[in-house]
């Protein structure tokens, strides 16, 4: 829990009280076994008894994950500094889920140009590398993690009208 003046420390259960001192955001990370990891912002009041109920999704084959916070520079397969809270989070993941497999997809920002092009193709896969090297270096056996580009194929904003509808294009 981030944000409050409480310890920040590794919960283990499911039910915790806590005294917020003064109102603000809060951010919650989750990590369970067998589930997919979650992080929330919740507004905390100090005059409110606040109840905040986190339903986690169970891990399953085939299942995709969008991982918020992998940032890259523009045109580039560089990963901007903030990216690696994000990377952290999955890194503890892949630890707690010993056993799971996972395919890094990497995709780009292309609107207008050639959705198949292998321009694009080639430097989402250089990003989607960048998060598997980073799982490797840390001690997750490659035999557990793959990875593609999928190049501008799935963007979520194929005609992005912002610089951050722009950067939700970019991802893993």
């Amino acid at each position: 829990i981030l944000g409050l003046k409480v310890d920040n420390q590794l919960f283990m259960g499911s039910d915790f009280i806590f005294d917020a001192y003064y109102s603000r955001g809060a951010e919650i990370s989750v990590n369970a076994e067998g589930y997919f990891l979650n992080t929330s912002i919740h507004k905390i009041v100090t005059t409110n008894d606040t109840e905040i109920i986190i339903e986690l999704e169970p891990l399953a084959v085939g299942k995709k994950l969008k991982l918020e916070g992998i940032r890259y520079i523009t045109n580039s397969k560089e990963l901007s500094p903030i990216s690696y809270v994000a990377l952290k989070r999955l890194l503890d993941f892949m630890i707690l889920n010993s056993s799971i497999e996972i395919e890094i997809q990497g995709h780009v920002n292309a609107p207008g140009g050639d959705k198949t092009s292998m321009k694009a193709k080639k430097l989402s896969e250089s990003r989607a590398k960048k998060a598997y090297l980073y799982l490797v270096q840390n001690g997750i056996d490659k035999k557990r993690v793959t990875f593609v580009g999928m190049g501008a194929t799935e963007m979520i904003h194929p005609k992005p009208k912002n610089h951050d509808e722009e950067e939700l294009n970019r991802r893993v």
